[in-house]
This record gives structure tokens, C-alpha cells and sequence, in this order.
């Protein structure tokens, strides 16, 4: 949804301001659908008249739409998400690692960063 959001305010890509709140609504239906609707509402979001006024958003969403499998709550089903469906685990485990091993400090190389990493974690 983050990277939808994302391409339709690319200002390199002409979607109106007032079209992107509907094209997010479209796109949020599908990624909420249960499995028996996912496909109507696929094409209905693919049919509607605002991807004639836009070719670009119709291509895009079209190769979106053809990877839903990997996205779609419905297809998600069967994943041991715990109700969870976003990644905290792996957002609270790279927070340990900024905050309190790299103490927020960048590095610009991954020499750098793998030598702070292991002279850093000898105090863990």
C-alpha cells in the first residue's frame, strides 16, 4: 500500500491530486477483499475510467495486480501472522541494531559497518 501511495505522488507520473485518494480506495478494496471478490474487484479497478484518463497508472497497476498473490490479505490466509500483517519483528530487531549496537551512527561501507557490528556486539 506504502509503495502505491508512493508511485501516485511521483510527480513524474501526472496523477491528479484529486484522482489519487480514489485510486488508493480501489487499490485498498482488493488488498481487503475476501478471496471470492478479489477478482471482480480486480477488474473493476482496472476497467474504471480513471486509467483512461491515465495509461501509465493502468500499466502499473496491471503489474501490481498481476503479483496480488503476494500482497492480498486473502491470499495470506494461510501465513502465521498472528493477525500481524506487517513485519514488526523484523522492524523491532533492526531498531536493537541501530539503536543500541550502531548507536545511530551512519556507515558508508560495509567494512565499516561490519567491523562496528562485531566489535560492538563482543558487548552483548
Amino acid at each position: 500500500m506504502q509503495q502505491v501511495w508512493r508511485w501516485l505522488y511521483e510527480k513524474k507520473n501526472s496523477i491528479h491530486a484529486d484522482h489519487r485518494p480514489e485510486i488508493l480506495s480501489l487499490m485498498k478494496s482488493i488488498i481487503y477483499a475476501e478471496m471470492e471478490d478479489i477478482s471482480e474487484r480486480t477488474d473493476d479497478m482496472l476497467e474504471h475510467s480513471l486509467f483512461e484518463k491515465y495509461p501509465n497508472a493502468a500499466k502499473y497497476f496491471e503489474d501490481v495486480l498481476d503479483l496480488k498473490e503476494s500482497w492480498a490479505l486473502a491470499y495470506r490466509s494461510g501465513l502465521p501472522v498472528r493477525g500481524n500483517n506487517t513485519n514488526n519483528y523484523v522492524e523491532a530487531q533492526f531498531l536493537v541494531i541501530k539503536d543500541e549496537i550502531l548507536n545511530r551512527v551512519k556507515e558508508f561501507n560495509v567494512v565499516g559497518l561490519v567491523d562496528k557490528l562485531t566489535i560492538n556486539l563482543e558487548e552483548h
